[in-house]
């Protein structure tokens, strides 16, 4: 690559990819694998789509270990667009639109606000008392008995706070 110096992004989020794979994806930008046009143009239904969709699950499934009886999801919009889907999707299937939240940063207080568009969005424990550097001991959660799920954010990539394991 024709640049002085290469600068290295460790923030969480997009991250610095290998020079080899930004000269690939550069070199097959306008013509991919010999097809005349770019990979961003094809077809979702084509042949050459689903080849790189079903290479991409299996990839997926081995790097992860994920099993064969779980179903993957790629889905757009990131975390955001998942704060609005889980609620919209899950909480209606509660007898009153209730879920129960672990606040542990600013990404589990978005997930808060956006499910109190949907119905009640109850805090079952919170560090924001201690500045979100911890998880509230599992003892001390007030979980309800009519939620219709418990949300916690593994990890609070902000704050770095990461559940070590899932409760």
């Amino acid at each position: 690559m024709s640049f002085d110096r290469r600068i290295y992004n460790f923030a969480a989020g997009p991250a610095t990819l290998p020079d080899e794979v930004l000269e690939q994806a550069r070199d097959e930008l306008l013509n991919w694998q010999g097809l005349g046009t770019s990979v961003m143009e094809i077809s979702h239904r084509s042949k050459e789509f689903m080849a790189v969709y079903e290479k991409t699950l299996a990839d997926l499934r081995e790097l992860m270990a994920i099993p064969s009886d779980y179903e993957i999801l790629l889905l757009q919009g990131g975390g955001i667009g998942q704060n609005a889907a889980i609620p919209m999707n899950l909480m209606p299937l509660a007898s009153k639109p209730k879920a129960d939240f672990v606040v542990t940063g600013i990404w589990s207080e978005k997930s808060v606000k956006e499910a109190q568009k949907y119905g009640e969005a109850h805090i079952a424990a919170s560090s924001q008392a201690q500045g979100f550097r911890s998880i509230p001991d599992q003892s001390t959660w007030t979980l309800s008995q009519d939620a219709a799920y418990v949300h916690i954010c593994a990890n609070e990539t902000i704050g770095g706070v990461e559940f070590a394991k899932f409760p």
